[in-house]
């Protein structure tokens, strides 16, 4: 079998950093950190690369430098996204730039069924434009529309119309985060839920 077929690749967007500046910042760093020797989880992490709360991968140990926008930290590939200062707008522009790079990046290296983590709802009117994208790319979408960094099982079943709510049983599903494990069902409208795709991970 083709090892690239056996890795789960998993682009987590949402959080500006791997520091310690707020929720989705720690949660990412520790979800990266406990998993960064699993040869079957490939992690690819946006950061902003200027601004508020910016990554700055060089006050790190153990960083492997790619280029400019791109190094790797306990395994996970990162790459940092540059915000124009345009007020509150940034957060929006800078989550709808992370989900393009992710398309992108998910093309051009052929990744099979991605898996795009979404930490927050801040993409509004673009979020079934970049749902559709990802499900013809063979990924699949999961949101956490509460602003909570714990782990989403629920799942949509795009071919009977209904909504599955229901623990993943396989241990090497990706989001599976020491003592803080939930179930939290995919929020949003039926019209934006089954833009999600089917593709579980097993």
């Amino acid at each position: 079998m083709n090892l690239r077929e056996e890795i789960q690749h998993i682009y987590l967007v949402g959080a500006k950093s791997l520091v310690a500046y707020g929720g989705y910042e720690t949660f990412v760093y520790k979800l990266t950190e406990y998993h960064q020797n699993k040869e079957n989880i490939k992690y690819h992490v946006a950061c902003k690369a200027n601004g508020d709360g910016c990554m700055d991968e060089s006050k790190f140990e153990g960083v492997t430098k790619i280029n400019d926008h791109e190094f790797e930290l306990h395994n996970a590939h990162c790459f940092k996204i540059d915000v124009p200062q345009i007020g509150s707008a940034q957060a929006i522009y800078y989550d709808v730039a992370a989900l393009k790079a992710c398309c992108e990046h998910i093309k051009k290296k052929h990744i099979p069924h991605p898996i795009v983590y979404i930490m927050a709802c801040r993409i509004g009117p673009f979020a079934g434009h970049f749902y559709r994208k990802i499900h013809k790319l063979g990924g699949t979408v999961y949101l956490n529309p509460d602003g909570e960094c714990e782990i989403i099982r629920g799942c949509h079943n795009r071919d009977k119309g209904t909504a599955e709510n229901e623990r993943l049983r396989n241990p090497k599903f990706i989001f599976s985060y020491p003592k803080n494990e939930r179930m939290i069902f995919l929020g949003g409208s039926s019209a934006i839920q089954k833009e999600i795709s089917t593709m579980r991970v097993g």
